[in-house]
């Protein structure tokens, strides 16, 4: 999750729905929440003590997720910052989302195969929602 987070500039954060219990939610609240701050301190973190400390800090939270049967998923976009004065320039958004068993398994069946089609955007090629981030106005 570290690879995530650390030095991300914008951060999609998708939690559980608020109808699971209020256990399972705040868990979820309170990991999304510190990940988010670890990922904007990343980069202000130099010793090897300092981000050991970090990684356990977000394992244990991680773990506390499991036991609730709650399972997180992360990956790094990489987007364009274009508009203004300055030439088009990357951006690292952080994206992590939250679910409970219940819910991957209503959604992919135990065999882990999607059950549901859901055709991707017109405008989008490799069937992910994204745009650029524009500093005009």
């Amino acid at each position: 999750m570290w690879n995530t987070v650390a030095g991300a500039g914008f951060f999609n954060l998708i939690p559980i729905d608020d109808i699971h219990a209020t256990d399972r939610v705040d868990a979820g609240d309170e990991f999304l929440d510190a990940i988010k701050d670890w990922g904007e301190i990343a980069n202000e973190i130099d010793s090897l003590t300092q981000r050991r400390g970090a990684l356990r800090s977000m394992t244990e939270l991680l773990e506390g997720l499991w036991a609730l049967d709650v399972f997180a998923w992360g990956r790094r976009l990489t987007r364009t910052i274009t508009g203004g004065v300055l030439p088009p320039s990357p951006a690292f958004v952080a994206e992590v989302m939250l679910l409970t068993k219940e819910d991957f398994l209503a959604r992919y069946g135990s065999d882990g195969e999607e059950k549901e089609y859901e055709p991707a955007p017109e405008h989008s090629e490799d069937g992910q929602q994204s745009t650029a981030v524009s500093l005009d106005d």
